[in-house]
């Protein structure tokens, strides 16, 4: 019999595996991005014949109506008459200035007499001002309230020009050519022309050549100083003519 056997001695030696490395997987190059397409353009057409035809009548029509507007706006600011302008004529001398209230409910018949001297002083930090009134409508009050101014003579009337700080206030220009003005409405006949909702500056109402020797600014429209205060205030006045 044989004799017990060694461990491991009889056993076949096993040789130890060599790992070969592998080789690595081959780069892949990256595929470059494709060119981005360039924009698409659109052809330039040309300009269909009847559409070139039109802009001239569209730009004539669009210089028609701002020249209408421009005509809407100054009849508006002139009460349908003759507001605005240069000046036109030489200045008139002015020798008095007079307040204008026939239609007075009281004896008084007077507004503010003491402070016409404003109109004519020159300065533009003075101003002659109506009587405060509850309602700015006069006409539906009392007709209206003004003054008047009388030259040294008689001329043909071009324009007068108002001076006023405060705007909003509306009013009708008469010329008389009496030897002694009127002392009511009716003996100044009818208005050379009117003003409406006037803006704080000066205000140009042209008078047409009229003949006269005093000009009386009548106000049928007050403006509004804040509540139940509504006055009209002026402070020069410019006459010209011939």
């Amino acid at each position: 019999m044989n004799g017990p056997r060694r461990a491991g001695s009889a056993l076949p030696r096993l040789r130890p595996r060599t790992c070969r490395p592998r080789a690595p997987p081959p780069v892949r190059s990256a595929t470059p991005p494709p060119e981005p397409r360039p924009a698409y353009e659109a052809p330039e057409l040309p300009e269909p014949e009847g559409r070139r035809r039109r802009w001239p009548r569209v730009l004539a029509a669009l210089v028609l109506l701002v020249a209408i507007g421009g005509g809407i706006a100054t009849l508006t600011r002139g009460g349908g008459s003759a507001s605005g302008g240069g000046a036109t004529g030489r200045a008139l001398a002015v020798a008095s200035v007079k307040d204008f209230d026939p239609n007075s409910p009281d004896d008084v018949k007077a507004e503010n007499p003491d402070r016409l001297g404003a109109i004519t002083d020159g300065d533009p930090g003075t101003a002659w001002s109506t009587e405060r009134y509850r309602d700015a409508d006069l006409v539906k009050l009392k007709g209206g309230v003004g003054f008047l101014a009388t030259l040294d003579a008689s001329a043909t009337l071009d324009q007068v020009a108002i001076d006023t700080p405060v705007g909003g206030w509306s009013a009708r220009v008469y010329v008389s050519d009496a030897a002694q003005p009127p002392g009511d409405l009716a003996g100044w006949g009818d208005p050379v022309a009117s003003v409406k909702d006037v803006a704080a500056g000066t205000v140009k109402v042209q008078l047409g050549g009229r003949t006269g020797k005093a000009v009386l600014i009548w106000f049928t429209k007050l403006a509004n100083n804040g509540p139940q205060d509504n006055t009209a205030q002026v402070s020069g006045l410019a006459v010209r003519g011939s």
